[in-house]
């Protein structure tokens, strides 16, 4: 059996929680559990969908279009301090608790 912290080692650890679960940690558990399919990481894509289909011993092959389909760039929201007049619209907006 693969360990949780193998399959997390894999993840890109956004955070983002567009697999459908509320972090990486948790993919990776269900992934573990063998309840979640190894193609549900777009910031990961077809690279991450290939590393867990070795280390699982899951043929990647099926998943690859999908992934592929579904892989994006990664973004990045530039907040310009000078003109931030302390709303906090952009925490609120932000999925994954990265601004500070």
């Amino acid at each position: 059996m693969v360990s949780v912290q193998a399959i997390d080692a894999l993840l890109p650890q956004t955070q983002c929680g567009e697999c459908g679960y509320p972090g990486c940690l948790p993919y990776a558990q269900a992934l573990a559990a063998g309840t979640a399919p190894i193609d549900r990481c777009p910031p990961g894509g077809v690279d991450v969908v290939k590393a867990l289909g070795q280390l699982l011993n899951v043929d990647a092959t099926p998943y690859l279009a999908d992934a592929a389909a579904h892989t994006r760039a990664p973004s990045v929201a530039v907040i310009r301090e000078a003109e931030c007049i302390g709303c906090t619209k952009c925490i609120q907006a932000c999925p994954v608790d990265a601004i500070v």
